[in-house]
C-alpha cells in the first residue's frame, strides 16, 4: 500500500525504516508487540504492508482513548524529542539510535489521523445536527497548540531581537537533509509582508474559535468520550510537529555528518546516499553512491534494512507501478469548500517555488509548513495524499481557500499550465 511521497536520501530512509521495523521502540506506546515487517522507499514514495497498517490503527483506536494514557503518550513523545535534540551533540551511533527511536511517534500519529477524526465525527453526529457537526469539525481540525511554523510567525511579529529569532529558527527551511539556513534578510522580507496588527487580531480570533469549539464539543459528549476531542487536537498538532522534529534533528546534526563524510573521503551528498549500517561499517564505492543518486530503493525486509540500485531497483519500482489512465477529471476528499479556476502549478521541491504565480492552483503530493508562502498566493490546493487533519487541510481552513486532498494521482494527471476548475463543494478537479 502506498503511503506518502518524501524525497529522503538512503541515510534517512534507512533510519526511518529501521526505527519502524524495531519492536523495542514501540513497547511503551502500544499494548502488544508491534513493528512494521515490510516497508519500502522507492522513487521517493513509502510503501507498506496493509496488514501492519490496520493493526496499528486498531491498537490506537482502543488504546489511546484514555485520559491518563494520552497524557503518558504525550510525555513519551516529548521525551523522545528531547533525547533526539540532545543527540545532535553526540556521535553518529547515538544520534542514529535516537532518530530511529523517534520513528514510532512518526508512524503511529500518521496511522491515528483518520481513525481518530472519523471517531470524533461519528460520536458528535449522535449528539448534534449535521450543520453543527461540520462547523465543529472545521475548528477542531485546527490545532490550538501552535506548530513551529505558527510559532515562528508569531515570534517574528512580536520579537525585539531579530538576530536571536533567526538563530532560534535557523533550521526551519531545511528538509530531507538539505542545509538552507533561515537568514535575517529572509526574516525582514517576510516581516515586510505581514500586517502585524491584522496578524495578531486573526491569531487571537482563531484561538478563541478553536477554544469555543473544543468546549462546545465536550459539552455534547459523555465524560468517557471527551478525551477523544483532546486526542484529536493532539493528533492535529503532532502531525506537523513530528516531521519538524525530524527536520530540525537533521539540520542540527548536519555539521557532524559533514565531518564524518570528509573522514570517509566523501562529499556530504554522497554520505546521505549511504545507509546507516554502511556509515557505521563499510561505505560503498563512490560509483555505487552515484548510481543511487540516479535510482535506488531502500528496503526493510525481515528486520534487515538495505539499499538496492540498478536492475533490482527497477524491479521494485515496477512492482509498485500504477497504471494511470488518460483522464481529465479526478475526485478527492473535501478539506475546505469553495470553487476556483486557474492554471496548474506542480510543486515537488523548493526549486518549484520560484515559478509559482498568484492565482495558480497548487497541486502537490502533500503540503508542508515550508510551502505556506506559496499557499497564500494560490487560488486553491489539491494534493495526492492527506487526511482531514493534514497540513493542507489545516491551512485551507485558516486561509479559507478551496482544498481537495487524497486524490491519489493529481500530480500525475495534471501538468504545469493546465487550466483546471477545483470544485471543492463536490470534491472534483477537472481540466477545462
Amino acid at each position: 500500500m502506498k503511503m506518502v511521497r518524501r524525497p529522503y536520501p538512503p541515510l534517512f530512509s534507512s533510519l526511518i525504516l529501521g526505527g519502524c521495523g524495531n519492536a523495542s521502540y514501540f513497547t511503551e506506546l502500544v499494548p502488544t508487540a508491534y513493528c512494521m515487517k515490510d516497508y519500502v522507499h522507492s522513487e521517493n514514495y513509502f510503501y507498506y504492508s496493509l496488514a501492519d497498517w490496520v493493526k496499528a490503527q486498531k491498537m490506537i483506536t482502543n488504546w489511546w482513548h484514555d485520559e491518563r494514557r494520552l497524557d503518558e503518550i504525550k510525555r513519551l513523545f516529548n521525551h523522545k524529542e528531547l533525547v533526539l535534540t540532545e543527540a545532535a551533540k553526540k556521535d553518529f551511533k547515538q544520534w542514529s539510535r535516537a532518530y530511529e527511536a523517534y520513528m514510532p511517534a512518526v508512524l503511529l500519529v500518521f496511522a491515528a489521523d483518520r481513525v481518530v477524526s472519523d471517531r470524533v465525527r461519528r460520536i458528535l453526529a449522535k449528539k448534534a445536527d449535521p450543520t453543527t457537526v461540520e462547523k465543529l469539525m472545521d475548528h477542531l481540525n485546527i490545532p490550538l497548540q501552535d506548530n513551529f511554523y505558527k510559532k515562528e510567525e508569531y515570534n517574528l511579529v512580536t520579537t525585539k531581537n531579530l538576530k536571536s529569532h533567526v538563530k532560534r529558527y535557523e533550521w526551519i527551511d531545511s528538509r530531507y537533509g538539505e542545509i538552507k539556513p533561515y537568514t535575517i534578510d529572509q526574516a525582514k522580507k517576510k516581516l515586510d509582508g505581514i500586517d502585524k496588527k491584522l496578524f495578531l487580531t486573526s491569531w487571537k480570533k482563531q484561538k478563541a474559535q478553536v477554544t469555543r469549539a473544543i468546549t462546545h464539543a465536550k459539552r455534547l459528549l459523555s465524560a468517557k468520550d471527551r478525551v477523544t476531542i483532546d486526542l484529536m487536537q493532539y493528533i492535529v498538532y503532532y502531525r506537523t510537529q513530528r516531521t519538524d522534529i525530524m527536520n530540525r534533528s537533521q539540520y542540527l546534526y548536519a555539521p557532524k555528518l559533514k565531518t564524518l563524510a570528509r573522514a570517509r573521503g566523501l562529499t556530504y551528498k554522497e554520505l546521505l546516499y549511504c545507509t546507516k549500517d554502511e556509515v557505521l561499517g563499510k561505505v560503498p564505492p563512490r560509483r555505487t553512491l552515484q548510481q543511487r543518486v540516479r535510482d535506488h530503493a531502500t528496503i526493510l525486509e525481515e528486520g534487515r534494512v538495505y539499499c538496492v540500485t540498478g536492475n533490482e531497483s527497477v524491479r521494485i519500482r515496477r512492482m509498485f507501478e500504477e497504471k494511470i489512465k488518460s483522464i481529465s477529471e479526478i475526485t478527492g476528499k473535501v478539506a475546505y469548500t469553495g470553487r476556483a479556476k486557474g492554471k496548474v502549478r506542480l510543486v515537488f521541491s523548493t526549486k518549484d517555488f520560484f515559478h509559482f504565480k498568484a492565482g495558480e492552483i497548487l497541486i502537490t503530493s502533500m503540503t508542508n509548513p515550508h510551502m505556506v508562502p506559496i499557499m497564500k498566493k494560490a487560488a486553491a490546493f489539491v494534493t495526492d495524499e492527506g487526511g482531514i487533519t493534514c497540513h493542507a487541510a489545516i491551512m485551507s481552513r485558516e486561509l479559507k481557500k478551496p482544498c481537495i486532498i487524497a486524490t491519489k494521482f493529481a500530480t500525475k494527471i495534471f501538468k504545469d499550465g493546465d487550466l483546471v476548475e477545483v470544485d471543492a463543494n463536490a470534491g472534483i478537479v477537472r481540466k477545462l
